[in-house]
């Protein structure tokens, strides 16, 4: 008798054993494949309470590891990066992973207040902000795109008199961080020419798994009138496949780019991790920033800087912690029994943000997609790194357009595509959106029947601004903030002008010829407007506007301290020794999505520290 004779199977065929235990063995092999995916995790270093080191850097996230990484090539400099997060876990590192995120220990999980105006059609009229907790910081749980923005956006930084910041300047600095690796672009001279090919960062394309939907994507908006490009960076505007900081089917982070094995283990860097910085330490009679005091692990400890401390906390944590540390508003610190060290007004204030709407459209095509195709992604991206999890969880189809003679994009727009009677669904945007009921039914309802693809229009240059401001003077209570859309009215009418351009997407012939149609969204003050009129748009933008998570502005530079917090250099007004360093610096938004210009602050500004302090080639 042959060894498969009493074979069992649960299968009502018959079999001598060898497919039931081919199919097994391969089952296994996929299920312990997960663990061929490496994780690097940063070593953290054990400190004595009161040490001291040159420069300590607060926030490991996309300002704070390059910063670590530059200051540390100065091999007699001693640096300390403090992390409140702990490292990535693997979902970080698998792009289709992205929105996964939300709420968990790696989120900081911001919430705005209730204006009792903006947002009403959203759960608690409270907008979400998830925010990265980990190293690498937001740069670990974003869509990864990579995209720069335009000479415009950086010129009027330049004109409000940040003399370090002239557009050539940051393009040589965007070309010091790069390193194109698509190999469509490189072989194009004119964009190849546009980018870094050197740097640490690796810009590429995502492996990308519905190229005929994109396609008829790309000529839909043709036919409206936005042409496609092959490179939306090189173009200024247009639709085409987003470069993101991805490569072989794995996200690369500021961590992993920054922070690889060779830095981490320079002598002169330490890191830590899980530690929250509760004070910066500042001398009220000299104004000189000289340590942080920082919660380590349920720990207090106290590390001194003899040259710097700098703050790369974010657009939210870093305005949050000056204010803990005496510099803002003095009404603000003394209405918390915080004692007012530098009376710097702007602390907080002139956020700018992206503002997004959601416009649906239902159509005939793509149908239902059944699980064995979803499954089998799985093991496409565990076999070779391809299939959907390999690519972003927004598709990397994105459009930026202008409605005037604007010299730079006034909308950005990303396409989700949402199979017909989607698991996903109701889900996601529950979590990433917190609709209330009816206007998230007006998505999942419909999707019973109808693929729907969700147009999330991005608002990128809105004239209203935000504050953030301080719940309590206890550091471990989150800051709040309130977004304030739409304070200024001129914002709501040319929004509403946005949305309409990108609904004519229905009458292109793709989407015509599969029956598609302008999804209409259920909320209680908008339902007397027609379908698609000025009123019905702006009435939508109104309550289901959310932030895009793009917070810029809360600790601007600028040569007035009444109207900035930092000067050109970063250096904090009325401070000496303290920098901020991250997009909170921003004095004005930007036409793209915030990263790359993250990372090229912190490639500016390392070389702006080196030349202050006498070590720069």
């Amino acid at each position: 008798m042959g060894g498969y004779d009493c074979f069992e199977s649960s299968c009502l065929a018959p079999t001598i054993g060898v497919a039931p235990q081919t199919f097994a063995s391969a089952l296994q092999f996929f299920t312990a494949a997960q663990c061929f995916i490496d994780i690097p995790t940063i070593p953290e270093a054990y400190l004595c309470d009161f040490e001291e080191f040159d420069f300590i850097i607060i926030g490991a996230g996309g300002a704070g590891c390059p910063l670590a990484n530059r200051l540390s090539e100065i091999r007699h400099w001693k640096i300390l990066l403090i992390e409140a997060g702990d490292d990535p876990p693997v979902e970080s590192y698998i792009p289709g992973f992205s929105k996964n995120f939300y709420r968990t220990k790696y989120d900081w999980n911001y919430q705005s207040i209730d204006n009792r105006n903006t947002s009403q059609a959203i759960k608690d009229g409270s907008t979400y902000l998830p925010r990265g907790k980990m190293v690498g910081g937001s740069t670990g749980i974003n869509a990864m795109f990579y995209i720069r923005g335009v000479k415009s956006d950086y010129q009027k930084w330049y004109d409000l008199g940040n003399l370090d910041w002239s557009p050539s300047v940051v393009e040589k600095y965007f070309h010091k961080l790069e390193n194109l690796q698509n190999q469509e672009l490189l072989n194009n001279h004119t964009i190849s020419a546009n980018y870094g090919h050197d740097g640490p960062v690796i810009v590429n394309k995502f492996n990308n798994s519905y190229g005929y939907i994109n396609d008829n994507i790309f000529r839909s908006w043709e036919e409206i009138g936005i042409p496609n490009v092959l490179d939306i960076n090189t173009a200024g505007g247009g639709s085409g496949k987003t470069t993101v900081t991805a490569s072989n089917g794995r996200r690369r982070s500021a961590s992993t780019i920054y922070l690889p094995p060779e830095v981490v283990n320079r002598p002169n860097l330490s890191i830590i991790k899980n530690a929250l910085a509760t004070k910066i330490m500042i001398n009220r009679e000299t104004k000189t920033a000289y340590g942080v005091e920082v919660d380590h692990k349920g720990v207090k400890k106290t590390f001194y800087a003899k040259r710097e401390v700098i703050l790369s906390a974010g657009a939210i944590n870093s305005p949050q912690l000056l204010l803990l540390s005496g510099v803002g508003p003095k009404e603000e610190l003394e209405a918390h029994n915080i004692e007012c060290i530098y009376d710097s007004p702007a602390v907080g204030k002139n956020m700018e943000d992206h503002i997004t709407i959601n416009v649906p459209v239902f159509s005939n095509y793509p149908g239902e997609r059944n699980q064995a195709d979803a499954h089998f992604d799985v093991i496409k991206y565990l076999y070779n790194r391809t299939g959907y999890l390999a690519q972003g969880a927004f598709s990397d189809v994105l459009t930026f357009f202008p409605l005037s003679e604007e010299t730079h994009p006034e909308f950005e727009v990303l396409v989700s595509l949402y199979w017909k009677n989607s698991t996903t669904l109701h889900d996601t945007l529950s979590a990433q959106y917190r609709y209330k009921q009816e206007v998230l039914d007006s998505f999942v309802v419909p999707n019973e029947k109808y693929a729907l693809y969700v147009f999330t229009v991005i608002v990128l240059h809105p004239i209203s601004t935000g504050s953030v401001f301080l719940k309590s003077n206890n550091p471990k209570d989150k800051p709040l903030f309130d977004s304030n859309f739409y304070s200024v009215p001129e914002d709501l009418p040319k929004i509403a002008q946005g949305l309409k351009k990108v609904a004519e997407i229905v009458n292109a012939k793709y989407y015509k010829s599969n029956g598609a149609f302008l999804g209409r969204i259920n909320w209680k003050d908008c339902n007397d407007y027609e379908l698609n009129s000025d009123e019905y748009w702006e009435c939508i933008a109104l309550h289901t506007g959310v932030t895009d998570y793009h917070n810029v502005g809360t600790c601007r530079m600028g040569p007035d301290p009444s109207t900035s917090v930092v000067a050109s250099d970063l250096k904090v007004h009325g401070i000496n020794n303290l920098r901020v360093i991250d997009a909170g610096v921003m004095p004005g938004q930007l036409s793209a999505n915030p990263m790359a210009t993250v990372y090229m602050i912190a490639e500016r500004c390392s070389d702006l520290i080196k030349q202050y302090h006498g070590e720069l080639e």
